[in-house]
Parts: structure tokens; C-alpha cells; sequence
């Protein structure tokens, strides 16, 4: 865990005091859906984020974006079916780091893909359990400053012993980006 989450701190803080013009941070709220054999898990996600990221094109013509992301979320149980108590897929925290590739759509319109790898406390076992995220959303800025993102996301995290659970999350999140 240290491995990831040191070096993604590191690079956003450096990037924070070197780079203010393209650094953001911003709030989401998700759904989270997890299942594996025997269980199943629910939950809202609220989270934090903090990323780097710019335009970039050829010509003066600035189509496409790249930005790197961290992100916590602490998901809040709705429901949670399992057989034994070790069978659980409750995770909270939820730490991620991704890489987020996008291209204009139309100019306040931009559609992104998120590629990233993530960790999430196991509450039942004791024991963080790694993810990997595949992702497709849509941002669209409302001001210079501020944006609105819409995203969908699938996870697919090590095989435990109830298999191997995969995911769906959803999430909506206000982004700010530092002197823009």
C-alpha cells in the first residue's frame, strides 16, 4: 500500500507547488455496487480528489487532455448480503490513483476514459484488496474554474475466497481547478 499511495502524494504535492495552473481537487458522491459468489455489497461513496492535468494538442489546437488523479472515498454501507461474516465486501477506505485521458467534445464538453489502480480496506479480513478501474465519464465546465463530472466505472479487484468480486460505481463530483 505504501509503495503506491507515498509516491502519488509526493507527485501531487510537487505538482501543487510547481504547477498551479493545471492542479485540481474536488468532492464526488457515488453508488457502489460489489458481488462476488456469495455476497453482495451497496454503498454511497463520498470522496475527495486531487489531480494534475492539461490540454494538449498540436497546431494551437488543444483537442485532447491527460491528467493523473488521487482519490479517497469512504463508502457508506446500504446494504451488505453475505454468508459468513469473513465473506464480507465491506471496503472503507478507498484509495486510487488513475490516469485520465480525454478529448473535446465540444468546447465546455470534454469525454474521458480513467484507467487506475486502487486499494480498499477489507473490514472483514483485516486486509487490503487491490483493484483495478476501467472508467468512462464526462465533464463539462461551468465556469473556467469549476466543472461538473459525470462517470461510470468498473472494478475488478484479486480473487478472495468468495471469487473474484467485481464492480460498478457511479459518480457525480464538483471540480475546481487552481488559477485557470
Amino acid at each position: 500500500m505504501k509503495k503506491i499511495i507515498l509516491p502519488a502524494i509526493l507527485s501531487c504535492c510537487l505538482s501543487v507547488n510547481a504547477f498551479a495552473a493545471n492542479t485540481y481537487s474536488g468532492v464526488s458522491l457515488g453508488w457502489q455496487s460489489i458481488s462476488a459468489t456469495s455476497s453482495t455489497y451497496h454503498a454511497w461513496r463520498p470522496g475527495l480528489f486531487i489531480g494534475y492535468g492539461g490540454m494538449m494538442g498540436e497546431d494551437d489546437q488543444d483537442d485532447y487532455y491527460l491528467a493523473g488523479e488521487l482519490a479517497i472515498t469512504w463508502p457508506s454501507t446500504v446494504t451488505n448480503d453475505y454468508i459468513s461474516r469473513n465473506d464480507s465486501l465491506r471496503m472503507s477506505p478507498m484509495i486510487s490513483l488513475s490516469i485520465i485521458p480525454g478529448i473535446i467534445i465540444t468546447p465546455p464538453v470534454l469525454g474521458y476514459l480513467r484507467l487506475g489502480i486502487g486499494e480498499g480496506d477489507l473490514r472483514a479480513r483485516g486486509d487490503w484488496l487491490r483493484d483495478y478501474i476501467t472508467g468512462v465519464g464526462v465533464e463539462y465546465a461551468l465556469t473556467p474554474c469549476w466543472s461538473l463530472r459525470g462517470e461510470a466505472d468498473y472494478n475488478w479487484f484479486r480473487t478472495i475466497n468468495v471469487g473474484t468480486p467485481r464492480g460498478w460505481d457511479a459518480t457525480v463530483s464538483f471540480k475546481y481547478t487552481w488559477d485557470a
